[in-house]
């Protein structure tokens, strides 16, 4: 299910594009006609407990990009012919992304059911798994509880959310007349401009042994990756 709209309306003298999108993906058909050949289902008698939401899933998806002429500062004692050109005609640009995070497959790295493989087998969940949102624990590690030898957990698949993205990248330019038909652009530019952290990849490996599971072994619901932080750069250019 997608639900999309666009807005697009003058902002200050240029234009903004708004598109918040709402979308659930999901995955409940058999898996071999769904999935790649190394993800397969550990339990292929009962496909219909791998019904959840698919790998790409994004459920909010809010992106805009806009252009604004800000308002003139020489003005008053600034309204000088030498200021004036330097004060007047900046424009402010960018590109904003909010986006929900992927979905999350926590899976054991034991064959507790005894199908000749780990294949994807995932734990018991005992407790509320989302939170505490940090780099130390994404979500709670403690909810989950090892299986019984000879049986599949009951947690669903994809039900965790990794983290999502919240980004800015913004430009502040003006373009200075040199003579007829020559022009020069100063530009400035910040990605990341708010240095929001954007993290990428959670451990989702349980450790687990024949008898026992150890949550605080690798990496488990930590954060181990990042996108870049806040890159500033400047730039000239000139048009003729």
């Amino acid at each position: 299910m997608r639900i999309s709209s666009t807005c697009e309306q003058c902002c200050s003298g240029g234009p903004c594009q708004f598109t918040p999108v709402y979308r659930r993906d999901m995955q409940g058909r058999p898996a071999g006609r769904q999935r790649y050949n190394t993800d397969l289902p550990p339990d292929r008698n009962n496909i219909s407990a791998e019904r959840g939401p698919y790998d790409y899933d994004r459920t909010h998806v809010f992106t805009s990009n806009f252009i604004c002429y800000l308002p003139r500062l020489a003005r008053g004692s600034l309204n000088q012919p030498v200021l004036r050109p330097v004060l007047n005609g900046w424009q402010l640009s960018g590109i904003v992304r909010m986006w929900s995070g992927y979905p999350l497959d926590a899976v054991m790295n034991y064959d507790v059911a005894g199908i000749g493989g780990t294949q994807n087998q995932r734990p018991n969940a005992i407790a509320d798994a989302q939170g505490p949102r940090t780099t130390d624990q994404w979500f709670n590690r403690n909810a989950f509880a090892r299986p019984a030898n000879g049986t599949f957990g009951n947690l669903g698949r994809n039900a965790l959310r990794g983290p999502g993205v919240n980004k800015w990248d913004i430009a502040l330019f003006k373009n200075f007349k040199v003579s007829e038909g020559k022009n020069v652009q100063f530009r400035g530019e910040m990605f990341n401009a708010f240095n929001h952290p954007s993290f990428i990849t959670v451990g989702r490996t349980l450790s687990t042994t024949a008898t026992a599971i150890n949550p605080l072994a690798s990496n488990f619901a930590v954060v181990t990756d990042t996108r870049d932080a806040r890159v500033v750069q400047f730039g000239l250019k000139l048009t003729f």
